[in-house]
């Protein structure tokens, strides 16, 4: 039981004393433990990170170690690395230009030949490379001092810059001292946590618990005894006791003494901040980081064998001071003979950190210029080929222009990267593909703004924000516009009776200024002022001078008496009131025209303004937003993306998730699509439309991709409430597009109100008919029309009737018409007719519904033609006629007719029926001369038809009084429809003869009328007249040749003094033969003046006459040649005349010598005197006339006077006189020649010779 007990309390004294050991132990540990335990809650795993598969493509962002044609960089870099002479080397370039990776390639494929350090930066940088941060305020590096700036201002300056300097250095320390375990430099003073692992920390703990147990063992042996357990060893074992005890206090009196050592040398830091990796600098501590700590570094690099530096990213800062202390720090290292190795350092800076080239090339010992591997042209295909590769579909001309402003291979990777993420996680659609890459690189670029767009502020939304104000402001500028320019027209069109009115005004003027005195006119029996008959039915009576009478204040009232014509040549001379009328309207109308186009160009304008996205109002108004202006460059790439449309409103979707509520995914992409003016389907079925339409904006409804069947259902459902936003919708479609078009269509077919859309489309289109029609598809016509005029409000056919196409296609369509409205009613029937003023072409009697006929009969709406006079007959007539009549006498058949409806519409506007049936019938109309004249004397048929109608009618009208009108006896005559009669000639003759009247009288069979009626005078017209007409007739040189011998037998009267200057000698020549032109010194004189032979006649006829008065006629040779050689001129007359002709006649003409011979040779009376004879021996031509007469005379001759002969006659009867032998025929006329030659002794002989063929005479010589 003792023993029980002893041991017992002696297991209390252990326990006493072990746990006043682990209370030592604990105080000592538990501070160190904790610390530790927190920092390190869970055991850190030294096992690298296992790579997984990228199935998705991302590109990490840091360097790459296999550069891209780095081995010329490489080979340099190599080389200078190993010159001795070289301390400092540069990679120069751009952002973006590899450098780093240029860096971790040489690396990789250099691990063993140096150790390397790097340095970078980057992580101190917020942004702003003139920016870094002390703990969590930021600290701008200051710009230089300008000379001149205010003192205080410049010593904060300073004072900052130095602070920004200390905290680079600084972090330049840390990135050094970090690069190394603690355990590689131990004796350094600036401490950081180390990583202590589970086992040491057992160790550790081990240790100590020995430690203190050796000092107790020291201090306390006395305690420790009364553990019987230990007390038996200390007794047993005394000096293993205290060898234990000096082997467990010596090695931790070591470690102790070590580490208190350490921890003094590194008190000149107040602190260093292990969890965070900052250290804190002493605010005493002024100056050079670098140089204040040179110790600890020449410490660190002689503790270790880094023997490249690589430093980076301290170009951003813009401070080569930076770089002037590491140049410092580097000569310090490479002098210091405690490290004893070359040190270089290899700075990758941007080309242009120093401005001044001879201060680069003396900083660096070498300088390796870096050529950007990246631009835009490679960035291009880069990005593309990743694109596709990932199976995106972005617009090529999108990347093309995106990569002129993104030239960072990084940017390109991490927007690439951030593309892959948004695009998978809120699953955007193929054709939104390129928006969000735009989003993307928005983000990228302008990550502040891009934050701030999430809470609608910042440039892209205020961008927004103004592109809607300036587009509401466009819109209510063209309203103001649009309401100056309907004013102008409204004007204009106010404006045109006016100025018709002043026209008619001055005409008027100058009809009152011929009167003595003027009151009012008294025009159809009733009074009527200065400004009523400026109206166009008075005035139009006016032009006419009939029915007027003018009253006056003094003088009461009197006839008009005025010829229009001569008021036209008084107020403008040269130019008719009609001229002058169609001027005014003219002008007026193209004025009006020009208006209205602009006005319809405005309107085209608002339309389309009313309906731009911000994109279009960005693009047209860029000088209205500045953040987007040119002089911005550092914001030329979201001038493009806004410009473009890249980025627009649509943009919530792009960048948030979307969760279905008022509307539907489908109504989302609906809303998007609308947004990008992308057209879906119209078929394309939304799930709320009603929430749609709250979301979308009120230009949404005025843009094409709006279209869309669901939503216009809901709009015309809801029209009380939506009208404005449904009128919208209904308004594009009157712009003719294609899509417009099949929209319509597709509605028609498969919309739920069609009669509300096609009402409101009418209203909204009035070319919709015109469209349709100028398609040329029968079926869409007849489809249409039936559309428009079951469904179009009455008022809006007007409007439809544009060009008055509408009109024109109804009159011209009567059996599609009448199958349109079949069932309509008669109300909506004769409304349509009405409305339109519907005149069909052609009606048809013969369809099975006779409604429409009926109606067009009963209102007048049909064409007055020949096929339609004719239906209406066969239908609604009841008398016997012969409907074949209709061709040949159709207004005679018309009255006969007892379709008074029918005569009476004819009635109403006779001038068309004249027009449209009369005169495109054939010619040689038969109707009866009482209508005929009843047609000619009906004042609203137009003259010119009159005329024309008198062409086509047989008719003769006896007597020109018949017709009311004379302006209608030209063509009366010009036609021979008036009877021919000296009396009508006489009526219409007026000092001249016309050519109305001239062809009258040249027709064969009016001239031979005329001509068997003597004109003479009578009751009516006096020998004055006839007279006239007489000499007028005869001196009408255009009669034809048989016309003048017709007409002229009526005139009985011989003229001594006749002009017959202007008649052709066939007239002249009639005029001769019918003794109508007496032989007169005058008339002879004229006819001769005609340089024809009719003077001859004139002499001829009155042969006489000129006989009788010789002397008082010019007559030639010519002419008594003529008159001797007339057929007509008897023998007894021809020697009358040949009596009158002296030898000095007969000697200047041989024809009319020879001729006066044959006459007497013809008539056998051969005497003459002597000189005629030698005249006519000595002039004629031909012996044997001259032989005759000198036989017949030679008996009685002398023989001087015969020889004389003999040389005149010439040939062999010359030869006689020189004694010569001549032969000559032997007939009767020489054989009674030669005997008295003989006797008279011109021959001495004669003989018959050649068997008496021939007679030889021989001559004697004189």
């Amino acid at each position: 039981m003792f023993v029980g007990l002893y041991r017992l309390s002696n297991m209390l004294l252990f326990i006493q004393f072990s746990f006043f050991t682990l209370l030592i132990a604990i105080l000592l540990l538990v501070p160190l433990v904790l610390y530790i335990l927190r920092e390190n809650r869970r055991e850190v795993s030294t096992e690298p990170i296992q790579p997984v598969d990228n199935p998705s493509s991302f590109d990490d962002l840091a360097p790459v170690d296999d550069a891209e044609q780095s081995e010329p960089y490489l080979k340099s870099l190599r080389w200078a690395l190993g010159n001795g002479n070289v301390r400092n080397i540069a990679l120069t370039g751009p952002y973006g230009s590899g450098k780093s990776s240029l860096l971790a390639t040489f690396k990789k494929n250099y691990p063993n030949d140096f150790e390397y350090l790097n340095i970078s930066l980057a992580s101190f940088t917020d942004g702003n490379p003139d920016v870094i941060k002390k703990n969590d305020t930021a600290v701008v590096i200051p710009p230089v001092v300008v000379e001149g700036t205010d003192t205080k201002q410049s010593e904060q300056q300073e004072r900052h810059k130095n602070e920004a300097q200390q905290l680079i250095e600084l972090s330049v320390l840390q990135q050094i001292f970090y690069k190394v375990d603690q355990a590689d430099i131990p004796d350094s003073r600036f401490k950081r946590i180390s990583l202590v692992r589970k086992e040491d920390l057992n160790y550790f703990v081990v240790g100590v618990f020995a430690f203190v147990t050796g000092i107790l063992s020291l201090v306390f042996p006395a305690q420790l005894k009364k553990l019987s357990v230990l007390n038996d060893f200390y007794v047993e074992h005394p000096d293993a006791w205290f060898i234990l005890t000096i082997g467990l206090l010596i090695p931790g009196l070591i470690w102790l003494t070590k580490n208190v050592f350490r921890f003094f040398r590194s008190s000149g830091l107040k602190k260093l901040n292990i969890s965070s990796g900052e250290i804190e600098i002493d605010p005493k501590s002024e100056g050079s980081i670098l140089n204040k700590y040179l110790d600890e570094l020449v410490y660190f690099f002689s503790a270790t064998k880094f023997n490249v530096v690589l430093i980076e990213d301290m170009d951003r800062f813009n401070d080569p001071e930076i770089f002037t202390k590491l140049r410092e720090l580097n000569t310090l290292l490479n002098n210091s003979s405690q490290i004893q190795r070359r040190i270089v350092f290899v700075y990758a800076i941007k080309d242009n950190l120093f401005v001044d080239e001879r201060t680069r090339t003396k900083f660096f010992d070498f300088i390796v210029p870096v050529i950007p591997i990246i631009n835009w042209s490679n960035s291009l295909q880069k990005l593309k080929d990743k694109l596709d590769a990932a199976g995106f579909e972005i617009e090529p001309r999108f990347i093309t222009s995106i990569t002129l402003y993104i030239d960072d291979m990084r940017v390109l990777k991490n927007i690439f990267n951030e593309l892959l993420l948004y695009n998978q996680t809120l699953e955007v659609p193929r054709e939104r593909q390129t928006k969000l890459l735009a989003m993307i690189a928005y983000k990228n670029m302008y990550p502040n703004d891009f934050a701030d767009l999430h809470e609608e502020r910042g440039m892209v939304f205020d961008t927004f924000k103004k592109a809607q104000t300036e587009r509401e402001e466009i819109v209510k500028n063209l309203d103001t516009e649009i309401a100056a320019k309907v004013k102008q027209i409204t004007d204009a069109k106010g404006l045109l009776p006016y100025n018709i009115k002043e026209l008619r005004a001055a005409y008027i003027q100058a009809i009152v200024d011929k009167l003595s005195s003027f009151s009012y006119f008294y025009i159809n029996s009733e009074r009527q002022s200065f400004s009523d008959v400026q109206e166009d039915e008075y005035f139009d009576i006016l032009k006419t001078g009939k029915n007027i009478r003018f009253v006056g204040t003094n003088t009461g009232n009197s006839l008009g008496n005025y010829k229009f014509e001569d008021i036209e040549k008084k107020v403008a001379p040269g130019v008719t009131y009609d001229d002058r009328e169609a001027a005014v309207q003219n002008k007026n109308a193209a004025a009006i025209s020009k208006l209205e186009k602009e006005l319809a160009h405005l309107k085209a304008n608002r339309t389309a303004v009313a309906a731009y996205s911000v994109t279009e109002v960005i693009r047209q108004r860029l000088d209205q937003f500045p953040d987007l202006s040119e002089k911005k460059t550092e914001n030329r790439l979201l001038r493009y993306l806004l410009s473009e449309g890249y980025v627009d409103l649509s943009y919530p979707y792009l960048i948030s998730y979307f969760y279905p509520g008022a509307i539907g995914r489908a109504d989302l992409k609906f809303l998007t699509y609308v947004n990008d003016r992308v057209a879906l389907p119209f078929e394309y079925v939304l799930e709320k439309p009603a929430g749609l339409v709250e979301m979308l904006a009120d230009y949404d409804f005025e843009k094409d991709a709006i279209l869309n069947i669901s939503l216009l259902d809901e709009l015309l459902s809801r029209r009380a409430d939506l009208s404005n936003i449904g009128d919208k919708v209904i308004a594009q479609l009157n712009t003719e597009k294609d899509r417009a078009v099949k929209f319509v269509a597709a509605y028609v077919e498969k919309g739920a109100h069609i009669a509300t859309f096609i009402k409101l489309l009418c209203k909204q289109w009035p070319g919709i008919f015109n469209y349709f029609l100028f398609k040329e598809d029968e079926a869409l016509i007849a489809q249409y029309l039936t559309l428009i005029l079951t469904h179009a409000e009455l008022e809006d056919l007007e409007l439809l009737n544009t060009e008055r196409h509408l009109e024109d296609y109804l009159d011209d369509h009567f059996d599609e018409i009448a199958i349109a409205v079949s069932g309509l009613g008669l109300p909506r029937i004769g409304g349509i007719l009405e409305k339109l003023q519907t005149r069909f072409v052609k009606l048809n009697p013969n369809l099975p519904d006779q409604t429409l006929f009926d109606l067009a009969y009963v209102g007048d709406h049909y064409v007055i033609a020949f096929d339609n006079i004719k239906s209406i007959i066969e239908k609604k007539n009841t008398k016997a006629i012969n409907l074949n009549e209709l061709t040949k006498a159709n207004y005679s058949t018309l009255v006969a007719a007892d379709t008074e409806q029918l005569y009476n519409y004819i009635d109403q506007d006779k001038d068309i029926y004249v027009k449209n049936v009369l005169l495109k019938l054939g010619d040689n109309l038969s109707d009866a001369e009482k209508d005929v004249v009843d047609l000619l004397n009906d004042e609203d048929i137009d003259l010119e038809n009159k005329k024309k109608l008198i062409g086509k009618e047989t008719a003769v009208i006896a007597d020109f009084d018949d017709v009311d009108n004379a302006d209608l006896y030209p063509a009366l005559l010009a036609h021979s429809r008036i009877s021919p009669t000296w009396q009508n000639i006489l009526r219409y003759f007026n000092d001249s003869i016309d050519e109305s009247l001239l062809k009258f009288l040249n027709s064969k069979k009016n001239a031979e009328s005329l001509g068997e009626t003597n004109l003479e005078p009578d009751s009516t017209y006096e020998k004055k007249q006839t007279d006239a007409l007489e000499l007028a007739l005869i001196r009408e040189n255009r009669l034809t040749t048989d016309a003048y011998k017709a007409i002229i037998k009526a005139f009985t009267v011989a003229y001594q003094d006749l002009d017959t200057t202007p008649l052709d000698a066939d007239k002249i020549e009639d005029l001769i033969y019918d003794g109508l032109l007496d032989l007169s010194t005058v008339n002879y004189n004229r006819v001769k003046a005609k340089n024809s032979p009719l003077h001859v006649d004139l002499l001829m006829e009155n042969l006489d006459a000129y006989l009788d008065d010789l002397e008082e006629y010019d007559v030639d040779n010519n002419d008594r040649l003529l008159m001797l050689k007339d057929g007509n001129l008897t023998r007894e007359n021809q020697l009358k005349l040949i009596a009158t002709f002296t030898p000095e006649i007969i000697r200047s003409s041989a024809g009319l010598a020879t001729r006066f011979i044959e006459i007497l040779l013809a008539s056998g009376k051969l005497g003459l005197d002597e000189e005629k004879l030698k005249a006519l021996v000595a002039t004629a031509t031909g012996e044997y006339g001259k032989v005759v007469l000198l036989n017949h005379h030679i008996s009685a001759l002398d023989t001087s006077v015969i020889r004389e002969l003999l040389n005149s006659i010439g040939g062999e009867y010359k030869r006689l006189n020189a004694g010569k032998r001549p032969q000559f025929p032997a007939d009767d006329l020489h054989k009674r020649l030669a005997p008295v030659l003989y006797d008279k002794g011109i021959i001495s002989s004669f003989k018959p010779i050649d068997d008496e063929h021939a007679i030889k005479m021989v001559g004697r010589a004189m």
